[in-house]
Order: structure tokens, then C-alpha cells, then sequence
């Protein structure tokens, strides 16, 4: 039986596989690049040329595309819309993996994606994984799937020049800010007596977050422990100190009795740094996700993270906006 879609269009057996493939196959390739003929679809997905026909005209109705017959050429791409285009390939939600919740740059960059993209009637669902390594272990889902990190992490791992990976740089200061990122310490312990480091060796960006804060040539001895852990490893005497990245939390780390400092360097400091930068990285065979990820604005999403961090983590609006998660 064939039911109507999202978009208006037939979907269900022979016609929504061919609906798929042909939205897809244009998705893949873009404005200017040649469609896949129609004897070719017809032979690989064992369907008449009527199917393949009605599925480009109901993607042309529904202004999905714009084709243009050039000859011995064949039929090239014009324009297209990609998140028509989603739809009608019937793709889904798009899922981003994204660290677990709690800090205002995460939450004003998850929440962004999700509204420009509903903007264009494509839902996203979003999972929180603790750890870049992690995350990117995550894009092994046979799915369209893209997680977020660190751009440092990202080189590190050897994402970058990586031909089986794409990646979207967000720009400067949309993964740390420094007005975020301050130091824990014991109120035992005087600033210039810390010895004891917390570090989380797990955490690609907390470990060079340490390390810019406290350089090993300073003599520093660095305590392992889970970036959560960090308030409770001083508290506990375990360390003295240690770089924490602002989250919501019940308790405060001043409520708990810590003394908390600027970390030393600037804006101008952390965004020379390429830690500061956030990525969106997936499996570059997943082409239809490069298209879709065309319609975001990243400077929208930089200015929502700036207006929010400007309130701080203890204002009513920015406790109201994390719970969503």
C-alpha cells in the first residue's frame, strides 16, 4: 500500500526505493554534476522507466530539483534543495553524538543545529558520549551519523587528512570560550604552592587544556582522574588543583567549598589555539550529510554561544535552555 510521505509524496515498495535511490543520487552530487541515467537506475533497481520517471517529476514538483536536459550530456543538476531532498530519500532524523551535556557551548551548539535544521522539516536526534575518541568510535553506525569535537582532538586523532572522514570547522571559540574554562583549587593550598594536577588522560582536549594551563616544564605532577571527577579528586586531597569547564551542576564548585580563578590566557590567547574550535566530523562516504550541513549557519551558532555565555552559567535563561537535553 502506498501512503503519502512527509513531503506530499507516494511513498512504500517499488516507488520508495526508486524515490530513494534517485534523491539520493542527486544528493550525492550536487548542482552541475550529470544524474545517473535512467536505464541505469531501472537495471539496478529491477523497475520500469515509468518508475524512474515519476520519481524525478515528483521531485521536480516538489522542488526538490532542477534539471536541465543537455543532449549527448545527459540530464545535469541545476539547483537543488537538500533537505527536500533528505525527505524524500527517507532518511531520517540526522544523529549527532555530542559530549554529555551540561556546558553553555554544547548546549547553544546542539540546540542551534537543531533549530536551523527543523527550519527545513529535518529532525535531529542526539546522543552523549564522554571522550573525542569515543565519540568518533560512534561513526562506525552503518547510519548517516556526525559527532562533535574538538578540533585539536580531531588532529590528533588524524581526522583532518583523513580521506574517510569530512569535517566542518565551526570557527574560533565555538567549542571553548575562556570565560568558561577556569581553575579549581583547594582553599588549603595557595595558588603559587600547587603541585598536584587533575587530568583526565582520557579526554584528549581536558589533557591539553592542563597542559596549557600547567606545562609540565613548570614541575607539575599530574593526577589522573575523569574530567567530572576533577571538583571531587581536590576536594577530596587527592590533587590540588585542576582546568574545569564550567557545566551546570546542582552544587557549585563554590558552593562546595573550592576557590576558582580565571585559567591565565585570554580570548585572544585560547583562539589562536585550535582546541577552541568545533568540529562536526562523519564518514565521508555519507556524502548526503555535506549537503545537509551546507544549510547550517555557523554564525548564528556562534553568536547564540557568545549571547549565552555573556549570562553566565548560573543565569535563569541558560538553566531554562540545558535541561531540553
Amino acid at each position: 500500500m502506498i501512503e503519502s510521505g512527509s513531503m506530499g509524496l507516494p511513498t512504500g515498495g517499488a516507488h520508495q526505493r526508486t524515490l530513494t535511490e534517485v534523491a539520493l543520487d542527486i544528493l550525492r552530487k550536487g548542482p552541475g554534476e550529470r544524474i545517473t541515467t535512467s536505464l541505469q537506475l531501472q537495471e539496478r533497481l529491477d523497475v520500469g522507466s515509468g518508475t524512474v520517471q515519476k520519481a524525478l517529476r515528483q521531485l521536480v514538483d516538489a522542488g526538490a530539483v532542477r534539471l536541465r536536459v543537455k543532449g549527448h550530456q545527459g540530464t545535469v543538476i541545476q539547483r537543488y534543495d537538500p533537505a527536500l531532498l533528505w525527505r524524500a530519500a527517507d532518511l531520517g532524523s540526522l544523529r549527532l553524538t555530542l559530549t554529555p551535556p551540561g556546558s553553555i557551548e554544547s548546549t547553544a551548539l546542539a540546540t542551534e543545529i537543531r533549530a536551523q535544521l527543523a527550519a527545513h522539516h529535518v529532525t535531529t536526534e542526539f546522543d552523549f558520549v564522554r571522550g573525542g575518541g569515543r565519540r568518533i568510535a560512534t561513526l562506525a553506525d552503518t547510519q548517516p551519523r556526525v559527532a562533535a569535537l574538538s578540533r585539536v582532538a580531531a588532529e590528533g586523532f588524524g581526522l583532518i587528512d583523513d580521506v574517510d572522514y569530512s569535517v566542518l570547522d565551526l570557527g574560533t571559540l565555538t567549542y571553548y570560550r575562556p570565560e568558561t574554562l577556569v581553575v579549581l583549587r583547594s582553599p588549603s593550598v595557595p595558588a603559587d604552592q600547587v603541585r598536584r594536577v587533575a587530568r583526565d588522560r582520557e579526554s584528549y582536549d581536558h589533557e591539553q587544556l592542563t597542559l596549557l594551563e600547567f606545562p609540565p616544564s613548570a614541575g607539575f605532577e599530574y593526577i589522573d582522574c575523569a574530567f567530572p571527577d576533577v571538583p571531587a579528586s581536590i576536594l577530596s586531597g587527592r590533587a590540588d588543583a585542576g582546568v574545569w569547564h564550567q557545566v551546570a551542576t546542582v552544587i557549585s564548585p563554590e558552593q562546595a567549598g573550592l576557590e576558582v580563578a580565571p585559567v591565565h590566557w585570554d580570548e585572544a590567547a585560547l583562539g589562536s589555539e585550535v582546541i577552541s574550535h568545533a568540529v562536526l566530523v562523519w564518514r565521508s562516504e555519507f556524502i548526503e550529510i555535506d549537503a545537509l550541513l551546507g544549510l547550517l549557519d555557523p554564525a548564528t551558532i556562534r553568536a547564540k554561544q557568545q549571547r549565552l555565555v555573556a549570562l553566565g552559567i548560573g543565569s535563569a535563561e541558560v538553566r531554562e535552555t540545558i535541561p531540553w537535553l
